[in-house]
């Protein structure tokens, strides 16, 4: 793939553990930026629309990045921030031998 496929920012935002304070009530943790880089974002093929929009209009995109280290310890409780959204993500594929990695992931519209 060359570079020029790769037009979008995207980061990677690990989710902040839960915490309680002294008075017993539970707090969100912060999230925080992991990794950021150019992506090729790619939206789902008809077949996935038309099934998304039957489970409460739901929308999911594929994310290819460039392999790194950082990127590869990516995980399925992790979000990608692209497009001006948050996507959840399902799968993390790596793709030939630290060449590539695929991001699958979905967001509720």
């Amino acid at each position: 793939m060359t570079a020029g496929k790769r037009n979008r920012l995207i980061s990677i935002v690990r989710m902040g553990g839960a915490t309680t304070n002294d008075y017993g009530e539970t707090t969100g943790g912060s999230d925080q930026v992991i990794a950021t880089a150019f992506a090729e974002v790619l939206f789902g093929t008809g077949q996935e629309r038309r099934e998304a929009a039957q489970e409460a209009g739901s929308q999911a995109i594929t994310v290819i990045v460039a392999w790194t280290p950082t990127l590869a310890a990516t995980k399925l409780t992790d979000r990608v921030q692209a497009l001006s959204a948050a996507w959840d993500i399902t799968s993390v594929v790596p793709v030939g031998l630290n060449k590539e990695i695929h991001l699958t992931a979905m967001r509720s519209v």
